[in-house]
């Protein structure tokens, strides 16, 4: 295939999947609160008698609107209103053709009798292009006339019919793609008119007017295929560039309106239809090309104005909105609202549902033999919501632009790598850096003896809209002696490798189930062509991650358990899962096993509200067997909300477990004697990242910067910290600016304490900790990201770069500082930067500053710069689980280091604000709670 035909048939893929997510946008409903309209409401669309403008005003009187159906011909537009009426619909007609003045006044004149005035103009009347280079003088005039002066003529007699509301009226014009300026094809070639037309400031109805008249002039003596014109489907092109145009002029005039008479116009390329325009050669059915005028028509608070569309979008952002007006939908959540804001940002509006973030799940991972998974702690998920993340990209305008996915997690056939039993499986997910590096997001838990795992655990990431973002999933068989609770300290090297597969993540948020399967194929480590074999499939579930700080704390225990075992009784364990949209289950979470017990009560377990989506959410609850041969027996099951489960504790009473069984071609429920008991079920409310903030805790920033020699001579352009006079920042200024600019967002008063290490100040010793603004007192203070500039600039002038990399005195010099503000009872939290080139020197000595400063409100961020390797640093960031010990044997109370490269973030701001502030809201929240401490303000508690 040559490349010209594999253009196309990405073309054609690219057309195939708008028309499914335009299919998807179709299926949404209007909810109450968006309904502006009412039978009250009238319409009018001209050109009505068939094709689009048939079809729109079919689907705007399916919405209860009052519509009027327009068209020249008498005849045959009563016969098309005739059909709509027949189907109940509320449809009129009037004849209507745009080029004739007496017909427009005619028609408005009984519009203004009989209705007094209309909400919605619908511009659907227009005539057929010609082809190529056959334009006869007639067929130009003809076109021009009706689609650009006659159209134009309509908007101009509809306006002072628009009747004033708080929604605004609203006109929307058919136009197309062939009328842009800045097409790569079929464009305008004379600079000098695309300029004219290009510049909205100055663009006026006079240049429109001139431009048509100059083209038809030309057309007359011949010489317009010379003029610079479009030289495919001229005419038409021309008359919709006009239109197109002649839409932001009005919009300007428009806009001067007061609010209560506001009217909104804006224009759309419906695609080409399968219409007797078109020769029924398009690929668009008229239902999907009527598709965005309804929209236009009906978009609840408007705000859009002169903008031309294209199947519904300015922008690829409204994908996501679906993904989640379709989740919460499925969850019965309150309904919505979608607007566009005045950036012409889509943007939803929760109706009575608060949108406090959430911890998240509370999952704490584990194996799937006989340990519990999910819901064993209440406290806070740090894999979930990033609150800390989310607002800094809502001050930056990000806001629609990312959204926090859950992924779950499921296979079948998997290849059995266990000689006396089945294989036990874990799913590890990865994303694929730009440079082809891939990160872990997050492991499931081992499954004991399954070739058809179910994972409980959740892996969340971060969509976001600009990004082609790869996902990696590899399966693994965990060997029976490293199966434990705590996956992530697990070897994967050391496991069995059972395949892979891979995608986008927009392939799965974007499917109308949210899933995506795929093949499991094994890659070969070589370096010769890749080979693949199948190796079962694996399915992936896609959920919006919801938004609630209630969690609700249940203890269950059964009675009078059927005895599955021979030799002793049963094993039990619970399984708790929820209904989703596709129809098929996700578990939440898992009891531990109880042996030999016919009367289990098993540990508490954790259940946050946002996990269900609402209180009166049906759960399945499963009883099963324990077997080590992975073929777990049912017990019994039953379905209950976290509502009726709350009713079912305060009655004391029990709920008989069913069981499902088949008889003949019937499937019926069995009641077993058997019951279901919940002990204790309490809720309680966990504070967030934002509430403390609002609620008056202060975060203060510190800063340290590596002087070491290590970063080579400064006056030398190779080195680190070399200035470059010409403006080109180095890698310590391009990590001050950048990292600095996110961090001093959350800081109190952008007064930052800054200290330097690893120098020699002229005629003394070397330097562990120098205040950078070379004061040798007790104030290291600069103001703001550019004193740290300055500060730092003036040290590099004024030390020598010396060594070794001691990070022990700059952190003890924070912990002080945090220390103090303990002692002072001050509600303030730290965060220490150190910037760095390399490995440290004194790795105890850090690890033990640490351990002692884990006691107090501090996190520190170590920044790599430079292209050293960092692996020691990952001692210190204890992301794997392994907590610092000190010397003493002391072990850290709490992780509180983070290390980021920074050439794996710099350059692009979403990308260093998820990196830096991805640990910082789970260790702020791990001091509070463990210290008792309470946002001083009271708050709500949705």
């Amino acid at each position: 295939m040559d490349q010209t035909e594999n253009k196309k048939e990405r073309a054609k893929e690219r057309r195939e999947k708008r028309r499914q997510e335009i299919s998807l946008l179709r299926s949404i409903p209007y909810s109450g609160n968006q309904r502006w309209w009412s039978a009250e409401t009238i319409a009018v669309v001209t050109g009505a008698n068939r094709g689009i403008g048939f079809e729109i005003t079919h689907q705007l009187a399916l919405q209860g609107i009052t519509v009027i159906l327009t068209s020249r011909e008498v005849a045959v537009g009563e016969e098309s209103a005739k059909v709509l009426q027949e189907g109940g619909l509320d449809v009129g007609f009037h004849q209507l053709d745009i080029v004739d003045d007496e017909s427009i006044k005619s028609f408005c004149d009984w519009v203004k009798e009989k209705y007094g005035g209309i909400d919605i103009l619908i511009n659907n009347a227009g005539v057929n292009h010609n082809i190529g280079s056959d334009n006869s003088v007639e067929a130009a005039e003809t076109i021009i006339n009706t689609n650009y002066y006659g159209t134009k003529k309509m908007i101009k007699a509809a306006i002072p019919l628009m009747r004033p509301s708080a929604q605004g009226a609203r006109i929307v014009t058919v136009s197309s793609r062939l009328g842009r300026l800045n097409g790569k094809r079929n464009r305008i070639s004379d600079d000098g008119l695309r300029n004219q037309l290009e510049d909205v400031d100055n663009l006026s109805e006079e240049l429109i007017d001139a431009t048509m008249t100059k083209f038809l002039e030309q057309v007359k003596d011949g010489t317009w295929t010379s003029g610079g014109w479009p030289q495919t489907n001229t005419d038409y092109s021309l008359s919709k560039l006009a239109v197109n145009a002649f839409t932001r002029v009005m919009a300007k005039k428009l806009s001067t309106r007061s609010e209560s008479e506001k009217i909104y116009i804006n224009c759309y390329c419906p695609g080409m239809v399968k219409t007797a325009m078109t020769g029924w050669a398009g690929q668009v059915t008229p239902e999907e090309g009527a598709d965005t005028a309804i929209w236009l028509s009906l978009l609840p608070d408007q705000a859009v104005n002169g903008k031309f569309f294209a199947e519904r979008l300015i922008t690829r952002q409204l994908i996501i909105w679906i993904f989640l007006y379709l989740h919460l939908l499925a969850c019965n959540i309150p309904p919505l609202s979608l607007s566009l804001n005045s950036s012409s940002q889509f943007q939803f509006n929760f109706i009575s549902y608060s949108t406090q973030p959430a911890m998240g799940n509370c999952f704490s991972g584990g194996g799937h033999g006989q340990f519990a998974v999910g819901g064993t702690s209440s406290a806070l998920d740090t894999h979930g919501r990033n609150e800390a993340v989310d607002n800094f990209f809502k001050s930056r305008d990000y806001n629609g632009l990312f959204y926090q996915i859950e992924l779950s997690l499921s296979a079948t056939n998997l290849r059995d790598r266990d000689v006396f039993s089945k294989s036990d499986p874990i799913a590890v997910v990865y994303i694929k850096g730009k440079d082809g590096s891939l990160q872990e997001l997050g492991r499931t838990e081992v499954v004991l003896n399954s070739l058809n795992p179910q994972w409980i655990t959740k892996v969340k990431v971060t969509y976001c809209f600009e990004m082609v973002q790869t996902l990696i999933f590899r399966v693994y068989d965990v060997d029976s002696q490293f199966q434990g609770p705590e996956v992530k300290t697990l070897k994967l090297d050391d496991q069995q490798y059972l395949g892979e597969c891979n995608c986008h993540l927009s392939q799965i948020v974007t499917h109308p189930k949210r899933s995506w399967t795929a093949d499991l194929v094994r890659i070969a480590e070589s370096t010769e062509a890749t080979r693949t074999n199948k190796l079962g499939q694996l399915t992936v579930y896609a959920e919006e991650e919801l938004v609630s700080k209630t969690t609700a704390e249940l203890t269950f225990r059964c009675s009078d358990l059927e005895n599955k075992d021979f030799f002793s009784k049963s094993d039990p364990f619970l399984v708790i899962s929820k209904n989703v949209a596709s129809g098929t289950t996700v578990p939440i979470c898992r009891t531990e096993v109880l042996k030999n017990n016919l009367k289990p009560e098993w540990k508490p377990i954790f259940i946050n509200i946002s996990q269900v989506g609402r209180k009166d959410n049906p759960l399945i609850i499963e009883c099963f067997n324990f077997n080590s041969n992975g073929k777990h027996d049912l017990l019994g099951q039953a379905q209950k909300s976290l509502a009726e489960l709350e009713k079912l504790s305060s009655s004391k009473e029990g709920e008989n477990l069913c069981l499902p069984i088949t008889v003949g071609k019937d499937h019926q429920t069995k009641v077993l004697k058997g019951q279901l008991f919940v002990e204790k079920y309490s809720e309680s409310v966990h504070h967030t990242f934002l509430d403390y903030i609002v609620g008056g805790c202060e975060l203060n920033f510190m800063v340290a910067i590596d002087f070491t020699a290590s970063n080579g001579n400064p006056r030398l352009p190779d080195s680190l910290h070399y200035i470059d006079y010409s403006g080109r920042p180095n890698a310590y200024q391009k990590a001050i600016q950048e990292v600095g600019g996110v961090l001093q967002f959350y800081d109190h008063d952008k007064k930052f304490p800054a200290w330097g290490f690893g120098a020699r100040p002229i005629d003394g010793p070397v330097s562990h900790c120098f205040n950078l603004n070379g004061s040798s007192g007790i104030n290291p203070t600069v103001a703001g990201i550019q004193g740290i500039m300055t500060a730092y600039q003036q040290a590099l002038s004024n030390v020598s770069l010396a060594g070794p990399t001691l990070f022990g005195h700059v952190i003890t010099s924070a912990a002080t500082i945090a220390s103090q503000s303990v002692a002072a009872n001050e509600h303030k939290y730290f965060v220490l930067l150190i910037i760095t080139d390399g490995v440290i020197t004194d790795l105890q000595e850090t690890m033990d500053a640490l351990v002692k400063a884990s006691d107090l409100p501090l996190s520190i961020l170590i920044v790599g710069v430079g292209g050293a390797d960092f692996k020691e640093m990952e001692i210190l960031d204890a992301d794997k689980g392994e907590k610092l010990q000190s010397t003493t044997g002391r072990v850290a109370s709490r992780d509180i280091v983070q290390f980021v490269p920074f050439r794996d973030v710099q350059g692009e701001e979403m990308s260093v604000a998820q990196s830096l502030l991805a640990e910082l809201p789970s260790q702020f929240l791990t001091y509070m709670r463990n210290n008792g401490i309470q946002p001083k303000t009271k708050l709500q508690t949705t």
